[in-house]
């Protein structure tokens, strides 16, 4: 993974490693953030919201719904440890789903 960032081009990692099930956020993982940091490589944070409801856990069956896809602004890895990275990447995400489920 750290090779292909370094290329220049761009990987996509959940850092939760699995899906919620009740569309929840779940704890993240770090290596995403170890191999950003590693290859000085800006995170997006990607929030998906509504997936839950259209590909339940344990299912592949997937159903009708509407999911919506919220892009961030990029973090940049200079000065920030994985760690931070990591931090940082959810407070975003939690204030971006925050703000959707304020809004509907």
């Amino acid at each position: 993974a750290s090779k292909v960032l370094e290329s220049g081009r761009s990987i996509h990692i959940f850092p939760e490693g699995t899906r919620s099930g009740t569309g929840e956020l779940l704890p993240f993982k770090r290596g995403a953030f170890i191999i950003a940091q590693k290859a000085h490589a800006p995170v997006l944070p990607v929030t998906i919201i509504g997936s839950s409801s259209i590909t339940p856990k344990k299912s592949l069956v997937i159903g009708k719904g509407k999911v919506s896809i919220i892009i961030g602004r990029p973090i940049e890895t200079s000065g920030k440890n994985a760690q931070q990275l990591q931090e940082e990447t959810r407070q975003v995400i939690q204030r971006t789903l925050q703000n959707f489920n304020n809004a509907a």
